[in-house]
Order: structure tokens, then C-alpha cells, then sequence
């Protein structure tokens, strides 16, 4: 019985090349390859500095530039504050260009505020527009008690004080009465201070140290923890004679604990973000700007 095999189907050696699976990877490495070396360059060249572009942007920018005028101001003024609150020159230069920055910014968003405002009106309301830019997310309890535990000056019970001041009119007013030594003596021989003409009388309670000293100064607040109870004298407070009487001193504490003030802790926490996310608002206005100022000494 005669036996056939079967012929074995031989493709040719090209087409038996196409359908190697090693050519198949080889292949879409290459074009892979060429497309990233392709789309590579055309970035490079896109993203590459073109030959005095950067000076040109840099010089569209707008010119805020500290002159000498503005600079004597701040210095004229630097030099009437209480010399234990007197901040540096070159921070008083850094927030007067923040507030040129932000009368621009305020001049831009509303052509309203061009002539119809004055810049510290400018300013008060750019730092409210990005203070309303700022989303605080409501903070989690240990969010909260951490920031407590960070900040336990700010939640301790400090004391206050009750006081009365009298302000006199210029120094050199012709009528005697109105003179620190006369004021004190009528104030000591049991006169109203609400009775001495041309005199500013006011009446403070329960008010503590950190805000005497925003509203009149560290100088004002030692006079007021050093007087005695009851008894008139004369501060510095500005430039018109002051007389002073401290009526009564609250006594402080120590930390009030987490759940008395838990609002308190809420509140701090919550400006606290919206002063750090408007500080990065600021820095990044400011990069709009070319800043010129002399060197300080």
C-alpha cells in the first residue's frame, strides 16, 4: 500500500518575516520613537526663550518706583511714631508698595474707584474684594483643638482696664486753663473732666493691653498698667496734651479651656487662613509689577 505524505505549505521567506512577532515590536518601538523625537522638538522650540522676549515682557510690566519724595514721607513719619512700636524703614517701604499695589488693582477692577475714592479707601476695599476671594473650609473638631494648642496666648484672659482721658488743645492756647497744670488741678480739686472747654473726653472699659496698644501705642499701655487708681496724670498721646485716669484694673487668668471659647478658637483659626490665603493673593499681584526702590540703609 503505497503512502503519501501530506505537502507542507511553505510561505515565502518576505511574508514569513511579516508575521514575526519581534519585527511587529521592533516596528512600534521605532514609531513610537519618532513620533516622542518629533513632538519633542517642536515643544523645545516652542518652549525656548525667543531672543528678547523675556525683556520685553518684563519691561510691559507697570513701573512702581519708591522716589525720594515718597521716601521722605515715610520717614517723616516713621520718626513721629512711639519709638517702642517704631517698625523698620525698609518694612514701612514693603507696605507702602503693597498698598500701590493694591490702589492699582482696585483702579482696574472698578473705573468707579478712579477718581471717586481716596487710596487708603482703594485699598480698604481691594483687600476686601480678595478677602471675599478666600473660601475657608469648615474645620474638623481636632483641626481646631490643634490650632487652640498652637495659639494659647490668644485664648488667655488678660487683664482690662476701665480709664478716662482728657485731651487738650494745643499747647500753646492762650488761655491758661486750658494748660496740663491747670487741667490737673481742676481734675484734682473734683471738676468734671466733661466740663472743661475745648476738651475731648472719653471713657474706656474693660479694655485689654493688646488693644491699647494697636489703638494708642505700647507707651500709652505702660502708662496705663504703671498709674494709680484715681489719680489724674499727663501721658503722650499724639500731638495735643493728654490727661489720664485709670479707674479700674480687671485682673487676668490663666488659659480658658477649649470648650469656653471653642467659637473664639473657630474664629481665630478662620482669619487666620483668610490673612495667609491673602498674603499669597498679594505676592502674586505684585509679580505684575517691575518694583524700583533705593537701597536702605
Amino acid at each position: 500500500m503505497l503512502c503519501y505524505a501530506a505537502p507542507v505549505l511553505r510561505l515565502p521567506p518576505r511574508r514569513a518575516l511579516l508575521r514575526e512577532p519581534a519585527l511587529h515590536f521592533v516596528a512600534a518601538a521605532s514609531l513610537l520613537a519618532a513620533i516622542h523625537h518629533a513632538v519633542g522638538e517642536r515643544m523645545q522650540r516652542a518652549a525656548a526663550p525667543v531672543k528678547g522676549a523675556t525683556a520685553a515682557l518684563d519691561a510691559a510690566r507697570p513701573m512702581i518706583s519708591v522716589n525720594p519724595e515718597v521716601l521722605a514721607r515715610l520717614q517723616a513719619r516713621r520718626a513721629a511714631m512711639d519709638p517702642a512700636a517704631r517698625p523698620t524703614l525698609s518694612a514701612m517701604v514693603d507696605a507702602w508698595i503693597d498698598e500701590e499695589v493694591l490702589a492699582r488693582e482696585a483702579q482696574k477692577l472698578s473705573a468707579a474707584h478712579e477718581g471717586g475714592l481716596s487710596r487708603p479707601r482703594m485699598v480698604r476695599w481691594m483687600l476686601s474684594v480678595l478677602q471675599a476671594r478666600v473660601h475657608v473650609v469648615e474645620p474638623t473638631e481636632p483641626t481646631l483643638r490643634a490650632h487652640y494648642g498652637a495659639h494659647l496666648d490668644a485664648f488667655t484672659a488678660q487683664p482690662r482696664f476701665d480709664f478716662e482721658l482728657v485731651t487738650l488743645p494745643a499747647a500753646d492756647a492762650a488761655d491758661p486753663y486750658l494748660s496740663v497744670d491747670a487741667a490737673l488741678t481742676a481734675l484734682d480739686g473734683g471738676a468734671d473732666p466733661a466740663t472743661l472747654r475745648d476738651a475731648r473726653f472719653d471713657r474706656w472699659e474693660r479694655l485689654r493691653p493688646a488693644t491699647m496698644a494697636r489703638t494708642f501705642g505700647p507707651r500709652f499701655t505702660r502708662s496705663v498698667e504703671a498709674s494709680r487708681l484715681g489719680v489724674w496724670r499727663s501721658v503722650e498721646n499724639g500731638d495735643r496734651p493728654t490727661l489720664l485716669r485709670v479707674l479700674r484694673a480687671h485682673p487676668g487668668g490663666g488659659v480658658l479651656p477649649f470648650d469656653t471659647v471653642r467659637r473664639r478658637v473657630r474664629l481665630h483659626h478662620s482669619r487666620a487662613l483668610v490673612a495667609a490665603a491673602v498674603a499669597d493673593q498679594l505676592v502674586a499681584l505684585r509679580r505684575r509689577y517691575r518694583i524700583a526702590a533705593p537701597p536702605l540703609p
